[in-house]
């Protein structure tokens, strides 16, 4: 006996309550990947079996109640709880409003056939607004698809040509296509899932294949260190007393000298790594560039450089220096938290060129925006010092690794109450230190010095553009259809 799942009765409040579960059991921390691929699977059924102006207003707040519990799953101190409210909601918003919009205009697209465009209507709708988000909105990657896949190494190999979005896009697409054999389209969509499945496929080959071959490659090392930090800067509204702060940077500097001797010839501290008053800046630069120069390093010294008292303002920097202790450039954080009360730094990104080879920078938070990874294509090694918080340990430094990935160049992240890596420009962890899991404040790796060209770092957003052109299309195609109609 073989049950129809068409004529199962789906409770259309238990399809919303099951699709705000796979979210958040799906996203953030302790996300279990597999799940991320079933999430439209419930709003879609709900879309089939419902209508009216109730069902654009749930299928629109449910992802925005998922959002907010998978937010609280990374909220841990110093954060207070109201936090998931304030971030789970925008970004369920992101991935309610394409379940509207293709509510509003499945009907659309035509219904016959093996293709099924409606399911490439839903996945091209959700795929653009992950774009708007973290390409327009200071919210990041964070609830992307692509985000969710981070351990699974050779399907990711993908997003070197299409960036995020064509992994986003994949996932979407099987999502709709999925939730099509719960429908009375199971026999139509035989041919259509076997084009997918047959695409998945090649993928994986396509990934296995360039990690394999990729990594045969005769590349140069070089030894990257990342020194850890005693500051609790920020996490309170006190500040660090003057003995406190002193002795935290003579820490600071006794440890480069360390990863020096180890044999370390490009040291990064962490973001915030020290606490410096306006009329310290003169002093603290001449000792870090002292202390580069004895010791024969790239320096990349983050600091937090205090500029008001009340409210609270500051520039969060990082000044790199070259072994000869000469000051390469200055960098300010682009992209802040939102809430961050510092002043953002514009211009273009920073390329050190010398014997070393072409190496970049940026702060923590940058490279949750494909944007500024993509800036910085054409560098072999990019430092990046971070600050993050035990919920986000290690999820943040493994999403930052995207943009290794995406633009061909190896990636260390040296973090501050979270997870310092090392990965190369297939993704691969080449190193790793928690601060949660070990007190040896220095992580030294070889890390490949080299540079591979890829589709996406060439070619930029050509994904979603692609997409918006597919829904011009059928826009195009439906105002015809009523012209027509309006002519008869």
């Amino acid at each position: 006996m073989v049950y129809n799942m068409t004529k199962w009765k789906r409770p259309p409040s238990l399809l919303l309550l099951l699709g705000a579960a796979l979210i958040a059991l799906a996203y953030m921390r302790w996300g279990l990947a597999p799940m991320a691929w079933m999430v439209p699977i419930p709003f879609l059924l709900y879309l089939e079996d419902t209508s009216g102006k109730r069902q654009l207003l749930f299928v629109l707040l449910a992802p925005c109640v998922g959002f907010t519990l998978a937010t609280l799953k990374i909220i841990t101190h110093p954060l207070p709880w109201y936090m998931a409210l304030l971030f789970g909601i925008p970004i369920g918003f992101f991935h309610g409003l394409p379940l509207l919009l293709f509510a509003l205009t499945r009907r659309w697209v035509p219904r016959r056939g093996v293709i099924h465009w409606e399911i490439f209507l839903f996945a091209s709708l959700a795929t653009l607004s992950e774009w708007v988000q973290y390409t327009f909105t200071p919210l990041g990657t964070w609830g992307s698809q692509a985000d969710t896949q981070i351990g699974h190494l050779p399907l990711l190999q993908m997003i070197s040509l299409t960036g995020i979005s064509g992994l986003s896009f994949l996932m979407y697409w099987f999502g709709a296509l999925a939730a099509g054999w719960f429908t009375n389209k199971r026999k139509s969509l035989k041919i259509h899932s076997a084009v997918a499945g047959l695409l998945f496929v090649g993928i994986l080959v396509y990934g296995q294949l360039r990690i394999e071959y990729g990594t045969r490659r005769n590349t140069r090392t070089i030894a990257v260190a990342t020194i850890a930090t005693d500051s609790t800067v920020g996490t309170s509204k006190a500040l660090p007393s003057d003995p406190y702060r002193q002795g935290n940077l003579d820490a600071l500097l006794r440890r480069t000298r360390r990863a020096a001797r180890m044999g370390a010839q490009v040291i990064v501290w962490t973001e915030a790594a020290t606490l410096v008053l306006t009329e310290e800046e003169e002093v603290f630069l001449s000792k870090v560039s002292a202390t580069a120069r004895e010791s024969a390093v790239h320096l990349v010294a983050a600091y937090v450089l205090l500029l008001e008292r009340d409210p609270v303002k500051y520039r969060n920097a990082y000044v790199w220096i070259r072994p000869d202790g000469t000051i390469d450039h200055t960098y300010l954080k682009h992209r802040p938290v939102p809430g961050e009360p510092v002043v953002r730094g514009t211009g273009p990104s920073p390329m050190v060129v010398g014997s070393m080879g072409r190496m970049s920078g940026a702060i923590c938070y940058d490279f949750n925006f494909p944007a500024e990874g993509r800036e910085r294509a054409g560098a072999e090694l990019v430092l990046l010092p971070s600050s993050d918080w035990r919920g986000i340990d290690p999820i943040h430094t493994q999403m930052a690794a995207l943009r290794a990935i995406e633009n061909g160049y190896s990636l260390v992240r040296s973090t501050r109450f979270g997870f310092s890596a090392a990965y190369d420009v297939y993704g691969r962890l080449l190193g790793g230190r928690s601060s949660f899991e070990s007190h040896e404040p220095i992580l030294l790796t070889w890390v490949p010095l080299s540079q591979v060209t890829t589709l996406y770092a060439l070619l930029g957003d050509w994904f979603p553009a692609l997409l918006v052109l597919f829904l011009s299309g059928l826009l195009m195609g439906r105002l015809a259809v009523v012209g027509s109609n309006a002519i008869k």
